[in-house]
């Protein structure tokens, strides 16, 4: 997993500003997509789990969640929505 968010990190360092970015699962599916600036995540941004369904969906301000973010659970069902980030444990 370490390396997994040194990989995420460099990826993400390495866009310029508001450019695209998609990552992708090692079996080639899509992992999150969004724009990013010169201190980080910006503006509406997706993320799916390995079996390319949407897990989570909202907007990014200056690398911060900002606004209303929905969930989904790993089959499909909308979990909740709410403002900022949810911390799962």
């Amino acid at each position: 997993m370490k390396h997994i968010a040194t990989l995420l990190y460099l990826v993400f360092a390495a866009c310029s500003q508001g450019e695209k970015s998609t990552l992708t699962y090692p079996n080639g599916m899509r992992q999150a997509e969004g724009s990013m600036n010169e201190i980080g995540k910006e503006g509406p941004w997706s993320f799916w789990n390995e079996q390319g369904l949407l897990t989570e969906q909202g907007d990014y301000k200056d690398g911060q969640r900002v606004g209303l973010w929905t969930y989904w659970d790993d089959e499909g069902k909308k979990l909740l929505e709410i403002e900022g980030r949810v911390e799962w444990k």
